[in-house]
């Protein structure tokens, strides 16, 4: 049986409400794709298919460039007191993609430096 891995990026996903962060459709390709992550894993995992989501916290990227000044309450907030890197959320999607993650499918993994957890 030939293997396969997909690994998509859902945003903020649904753990949190970003919807005075970021425009409308934004935030409904991000729900979108949390139900075609699960869609898709449950109609192609017996071929040998997974189908994961990442779903990152706050990354230092020029997406949040626009809300800079709000980013030490953010870092504060963060268990790791930092925001992640996008080198963090690709040894996520390594890790996804490995031979190490070969029983997960259907998930959102939330590499978040435990920011949702605090919340």
């Amino acid at each position: 049986m030939r293997r396969c891995v997909l690994v998509t990026q859902c945003g903020r996903c649904k753990v949190m409400d970003i919807r005075r962060l970021w425009p409308i459709n934004y935030r409904h390709s991000v729900e979108k794709n949390l139900g075609a992550t699960r869609a898709l894993a449950t109609e192609v995992g017996p071929r040998g298919i997974r189908v994961n989501a990442i779903a990152p916290g706050w990354i230092d990227t020029d997406m949040i460039a626009p809300i800079k000044p709000l980013l030490g309450g953010i870092v504060a907030q963060t268990p790791l007191l930092r925001l992640g890197t996008p080198d963090d959320i690709a040894w996520v999607a390594v890790f996804l993609a490995s031979d190490e993650a070969k029983f997960m499918t259907g998930q959102v993994v939330a590499a978040n430096g435990g920011f949702y957890m605090s919340q």
